[in-house]
């Protein structure tokens, strides 16, 4: 019982002395103060030169415990900028649990938000599932990227090149999408709302059950888009709550106008419903015509199904 006891003081003892080093080795201005303090000390017991020789030392001591304290700050801006890019870097990864930890650290650190993710190198990242708001991606390169079932709200995708990219069954609502290349995207059963769309380039993408209510798609191309199943709502008077305008191109080409039928492109049962066509990579005829990646992937799945 008394060996039990004496080694728990021992333990004890070691972990405090471990802490005591551990906080001199993290404030290292201390050593500066207590060797200020023991001059101070030292001096009383001087004769009157000696003592007027330790005054003039008390500045030079000031100026170097100041300039260690400076050292010390840019050494951990230094780390801190070096952490940041280690993050970025690890959220491109294909792996999901690595680029997952890393946007969920740059998350929460407030490195999502503050412009430091603004041109980030994230080409085929796998970020399914990710869960990020009011993220500002302004620029940056998300082409072959995985956001599948991620929730993004109010996030800055504008100017971005994300072709080519998997956001089915995401959360975006509020993001800006505008003046960015998102061809052949696969945005099915995406909620979209309020999402700013103007300007952006959506040719050959997939918004098969998305919701669109209220998105802006002025200006937007969605030539060889397909629509069918996409929500778009109705404003009190009828029209739709999606806004457009005569710079919209249409899945098949034409210019909106007021007074469009939009059902011909949302209703499988209209009349006259269209939507882009089955593309048959063996078919002669296609031998020049790319195939949209949103069919690609699901005729893959259809066919390991």
């Amino acid at each position: 019982m008394q060996t039990m006891t004496t080694m728990n003081r021992t333990q004890s003892t070691e972990d405090r002395w471990q802490t005591i080093r551990k906080l001199w080795q993290e404030n290292q201005w201390l050593y500066v103060l207590v060797g200020i303090l023991i001059g101070l000390v030292l001096s009383q017991f001087y004769t009157i030169e000696v003592a007027s020789f330790v005054q003039n030392l008390i500045p030079e001591a000031v100026g170097i415990g100041f300039t260690v304290l400076v050292l010390d700050a840019v050494y951990q801006r230094r780390e801190r900028k070096q952490y940041k890019e280690r993050l970025i870097l690890e959220m491109g990864s294909l792996d999901n649990s690595t680029a997952l930890r890393a946007s969920e650290a740059l998350n929460r650190l407030g490195w999502a938000q503050d412009g430091s993710l603004v041109s980030a190198y994230l080409r085929e990242a796998n970020l399914k599932n990710i869960r990020i708001k009011r993220a500002n991606l302004h620029r940056a390169d998300l082409v072959a990227v995985n956001l599948m079932s991620g929730e993004m709200y109010h996030t800055n995708f504008s100017n971005v090149q994300m072709s080519d990219s998997d956001l089915r069954y995401g959360r975006f609502n509020l993001s800006d999408f505008s003046n960015s290349a998102l061809e052949s995207v696969d945005f099915r059963q995406c909620r979209l709302r309020g999402c700013n769309f103007n300007g952006t380039t959506l040719i050959g993408s997939d918004f098969e059950n998305a919701d669109l209510e209220g998105a802006d798609l002025r200006g937007a191309w969605l030539l060889g888009a397909n629509l069918e199943g996409a929500i778009f709502g109705r404003s009190s008077d009828g029209w739709s709550s999606t806004k457009m305008d005569e710079e919209t191109i249409m899945p098949d080409g034409k210019s909106w106008y007021k007074g469009i039928d939009l059902d011909q492109y949302l209703d499988p049962y209209h009349p006259e419903f269209w939507r882009p066509k089955r593309f048959d990579p063996f078919n002669k005829y296609a031998d020049n015509v790319e195939i949209p990646f949103w069919w690609r992937r699901q005729h893959q799945q259809d066919g390991n199904s």
